[in-house]
């Protein structure tokens, strides 16, 4: 891997996270002391606290986002670790000659006007159910307003943002197209980033296969897991003795409260929804124990599930209209289909020996820490050479 060509000062903001602790870890390997750190949390009691270079924390209100637009980020390079509404203020502050990457979690770009198209009939009824119960009686003119107005503003820094963005990362290939859809203001280029190592993230559980029998269902309380058509996939079938494990632990809480509701009224015991966080490696252990996965997103989500499942040798199941289904399947990749799931005589389909290799051949090949330092690698000596 061949060093930067000169040494540049690189100024990362992003949420208090598991994947901008990972990416900190990534930059000072690649180099070490250019990095400066602008962490959008609670002072004293980040979850993931950097503990690498200068760290800055910020507070994650409107307030916080108002004291970064009121200095000027000072380095060669930003790095904005998805779009939050502070990371689109440190490129509105950015210098003309400062080098800018918009590295996308999925979030961040899809936007609140695509969701629509992301969930299916049911999951779409729920949420406009839950909006009802979230009545504006519950929430004063005043305040409806002042959020109307801040949202508002919002979308027009992450528009600017765009615009002033040099270099794009996207998990996945296929969704620099849903960028450029949402953002025709990009006139930037691409340079692939990630979040997960192979090693580090999905070979922790340390089986060969699945060590039990378990379907994981959906990665979190979020409306785009589709978890109610999912579960309408599985309803009636036999299950053979699995339990249907669903991660609930972040997201939205009155959702999360719908989906275990639901999902017990239709599976009992066999339901086991995981509302509390866990250690990594206790997680990717639950992970492991599942040879059956459903991942029912029609976008770009949960990929460091998808990854460790796919390293157990897993059967996977994901929506066609992802973008990661493609690409996995292009990358030969062993994952299947939820139209596959619905007229599947038996949920899971052991993988041969040679699948399961080809699986963990395309993992090291996109996400073996050596690729993953080498794309930081190549970011920066593109940036290097053309300042």
């Amino acid at each position: 891997m061949d060093a930067p060509p000169r040494r540049l000062k690189i100024v990362h903001i992003g949420p208090d996270s598991p994947h901008l602790r990972f990416a900190a870890n990534i930059f000072e390997s690649v180099a070490p002391g250019a990095n400066e750190y602008v962490v959008v949390g609670t002072a004293g009691a980040l979850r993931y606290p950097v503990s690498r270079g200068v760290v800055t924390v910020v507070s994650p209100s409107p307030l916080g986002v108002l004291s970064i637009l009121a200095r000027r980020p000072k380095g060669d390079l930003i790095v904005a670790h998805s779009m939050t509404a502070h990371a689109t203020a440190a490129f509105a502050r950015a210098g003309r000659r400062t080098a800018t990457v918009w590295s996308g979690w999925g979030y961040d770009f899809y936007g609140p006007e695509t969701e629509g198209s992301l969930l299916g009939p049911k999951t779409r009824a729920l949420v406009d159910e839950l909006a009802r119960s979230r009545s504006v009686v519950h929430r004063p003119l005043w305040r409806r307003s002042l959020t109307g107005a801040w949202n508002g503003f919002a979308r027009t820094l992450k528009r600017r943002a765009a615009a002033r963005t040099d270099y794009l990362s996207v998990p996945v290939p296929g969704e620099e197209a849903v960028f450029r859809s949402q953002f025709p203001q990009f006139r930037g280029q691409s340079s692939q980033l990630s979040y997960f190592s192979l090693e580090e993230s999905f070979a922790t559980h340390g089986a060969d296969r699945p060590s039990g029998t378990g379907i994981l269902l959906g990665n979190s309380a979020t409306p785009t897991n589709n978890h109610l058509e999912a579960f309408d996939l599985l309803a009636g079938r036999e299950l053979g003795g699995r339990r249907i494990v669903v991660p609930l632990s972040y997201g939205d809480p009155a959702y999360r409260d719908a989906i275990v509701e639901r999902g017990t009224q239709m599976f009992g015991t066999d339901f086991v929804p995981v509302v509390e966080r866990m250690p990594l490696e206790e997680y990717n252990a639950l992970v492991a124990g599942c040879d059956v996965v459903i991942m029912n997103h029609r976008r770009q989500q949960a990929l460091g599930n998808i990854g460790t499942a796919l390293n157990a040798g897993a059967t996977v199941y994901l929506d066609e209209a992802n973008p990661v289904y493609p690409f996995f399947r292009r990358s030969g990749a062993s994952v299947r289909s939820t139209s596959e799931l619905a007229t599947a005589s038996s949920l899971a389909h052991p993988l041969s020996d040679d699948e399961l290799a080809a699986n963990r051949s395309f993992l090291k090949s996109f996400w073996g820490t050596e690729q993953v330092r080498e794309n930081v690698a190549a970011l920066l000596r593109r940036i290097g050479e053309a300042s």
